[in-house]
């Protein structure tokens, strides 16, 4: 399984354990490994690309953990939708999803990330991307409204992420399980123990089948975040967050 994936779940895990007191950032923060100064050619150059590729040198400055070049090339591609009203849709929401992720996972900007992967999920349905694609972006929305403590929001996008996950996945892949731990977070902010502990033991269920490194590394933490669980649902222990 691609180390991009298990990143998702093990930022879903920090968040489960360590999001006590965390104050909310409405603001962005430098990116842990900023670029160098943009080359202003290269901004130049942007004129001459066509939408498509845009999109590719993005993917690829992302990749390379390029993310301020990134940035400029997804936002480049957006603010060309008010010149071209008949831009490619299917475009348009891999650019808003990736600065949706970008806003997220980089700058800690989570109400911008949420804008923008809304944004990314009304294109995605007019678009010809790939199912899998939506699976994703749910799961991504799910965590945004998560980290913003919207639990409502995050509970409908989690149980979303989970359908669409199973349909194109598989119930017993371990994308599904990362949604099952998305939801199974919400529901533990939301105290609702007794399901909680169901979701995340069916997500460690599914990770226990799997005899990949990575997969093993989640199911044995998830493990351990259901023994915490159990205690607190017991009254053997204090309620972990929002203290």
């Amino acid at each position: 399984m691609v180390k991009e994936i298990f990143s998702i779940l093990a930022v879903m895990l920090f968040s489960i354990t360590a999001l006590s007191g965390e104050q909310e950032k409405n603001e962005a923060i430098p990116a842990k490994r900023p670029d160098a100064q943009i080359d202003p050619a290269f901004k130049a150059s942007l004129a001459k690309m066509t939408d498509k590729e845009v999109i590719l040198a993005g993917g690829k400055a992302n990749k390379r953990d390029k993310i301020d070049k990134a940035k400029i090339l997804f936002e480049e591609l957006i603010s060309r939708k008010q010149r071209n009203k008949n831009i490619d849709t299917t475009l348009l929401a891999v650019a808003y999803f990736e600065l949706g992720k970008i806003s997220m996972y980089n700058y800690n900007n989570f109400s911008l990330a949420v804008s923008l992967l809304e944004n990314a999920l009304t294109y995605m349905n007019r678009s010809t991307l790939n199912p899998k694609h939506k699976a994703n972006l749910l799961r991504e929305l799910a965590a945004a409204y998560y980290r913003m403590h919207n639990y409502s929001k995050a509970l409908t996008y989690s149980k979303q992420a989970i359908n669409e996950s199973k349909q194109v996945h598989g119930a017993k892949s371990p994308l599904t399980a990362i949604a099952i731990v998305s939801y199974a977070a919400v529901l533990h902010d939301m105290k609702q123990m007794p399901e909680a502990i169901k979701q995340l033991e069916t997500a460690h269920k599914i990770l226990s089948k799997h005899s990949g490194s990575q997969e093993i590394a989640a199911s044995k933490r998830i493990a351990a975040i259901l023994n915490e669980w159990k205690e607190e649902h017991s009254g053997k222990r204090p309620w972990s967050l929002n203290k």
